[in-house]
């Protein structure tokens, strides 16, 4: 199975995504460094793909970056992905469409 991810360009979020950074990630091409706030934001999200919660060192560096509206929709979102692929596994569910 396929993994699709659809951007919403219409979100007023704190960091939209730019169409050569879409592109990058499309061909694989050189995508600029992450800076501190999404590396902190990578790492919780790889910890919590694993465990219920990241250790507390990596929850502390995202909380020197962003807010508590920002974490709390983060890990929603997170978490609501995770549970979403979680079922598509469960019901054998292609997320292309097909079963």
């Amino acid at each position: 199975m396929s993994h699709r991810c659809v951007i919403d360009r219409s979100s007023s979020g704190a960091h939209p995504v730019s169409d050569d950074e879409i592109d990058a990630v499309r061909t694989g091409h050189d995508l600029p460094a992450p800076d501190d706030a999404e590396r902190a934001t990578i790492h919780v999200t790889d910890e919590l793909a694993l465990a219920a919660r990241p250790r507390e060192a990596t929850f502390a560096k995202l909380r020197r970056h962003v807010d508590d509206r920002v974490t709390t929709e983060l890990v929603a979102t997170i978490e609501f992905h995770g549970l979403a692929c979680r079922m598509r596994e469960m019901l054998r569910v292609d997320p292309e469409g097909t079963v």
